[in-house]
């Protein structure tokens, strides 16, 4: 289904490495998940500072909600923090 949706599904790990990425979306940006796995969410999005700023909030432990733009494309963001058993944040997808 990600596949087939104009969407953008990724998964960052606790410091902010892109650590899963999928989705149609990524077609119209240009990128690849292989591109960007493996890479600092900050160094792919230097200078989005709405969006660095809602990543550093996702990754603090608050779930953000956000439409900004992005390479020309209006989009609508879900952050959401995963917490490991003992309540840190472990991921945000």
């Amino acid at each position: 289904m990600i596949d087939h949706t104009p969407v953008v599904v990724f998964a960052l790990d606790a410091q902010g490495t892109v650590t899963f990425a999928k989705g149609r979306g990524m077609e119209s940006l240009g990128i690849t998940a292989a591109g960007v796995v493996g890479r600092s969410y900050f160094d792919i999005i230097a200078g989005q500072a709405t969006a660095i700023d809602n990543m550093r909030r996702a990754l603090a432990g608050e779930s953000v909600t956000n439409v900004g733009s992005f390479a020309n494309r209006t989009f609508q963001s879900w952050l959401e923090p995963l917490r490991d058993e003992s309540g840190a944040v472990s991921r945000v997808l």
